[in-house]
């Protein structure tokens, strides 16, 4: 009841074509809150599905299935015997820059790569007036677009 009684403002909004400014701020407001209910709500569900519950209109089906090797090590053995070299099935990659600023730490970090860093911006997102960050102008979102 807690849930419907807050979100009740959204029921009525149902043509994005059509919503007020004082709409799209309700969507804005609660559209989080609504879908991290929902999630919970699935879980929840879920769970009980996986018990032998039944939902009325609904059934637990077998998720996208991801297919794996069994034993990374006998994948090696057996594409090495195949004649296969190192070269062509290892990918060396270099670890990430937070992995390592942890090896050779924060300062000696700086010393060697403080020129050659950058920040690349993420995504603009849109928050609350309350929220701490600045703003951002319409031609720095205009960025993120191209």
């Amino acid at each position: 009841k807690a849930y419907y009684d807050r979100f009740a403002d959204l029921k009525n909004i149902w043509d994005k074509r059509q919503m007020t400014e004082s709409d799209t701020a309700t969507v804005l407001t609660y559209g989080p809150l609504i879908s991290s209910w929902v999630k919970k709500v699935t879980e929840e569900c879920t769970a009980r599905m996986s018990k032998g519950e039944s939902i009325p209109g609904f059934k637990l089906v077998a998720g996208r299935s991801v297919r794996s090797f069994r034993s990374e090590d006998d994948a090696v053995d057996i594409l090495l015997g195949a004649g296969y070299e190192s070269h062509q099935i290892f990918e060396p990659k270099l670890k990430s820059l937070t992995a390592i600023e942890g090896i050779v730490g924060p300062k000696r970090f700086r010393e060697l790569f403080g020129s050659c860093l950058v920040t690349q911006q993420g995504a603009p997102k849109i928050a609350t007036e309350s929220d701490d960050r600045p703003a951002i102008g319409v031609s720095l979102a205009d960025e993120y677009d191209n």
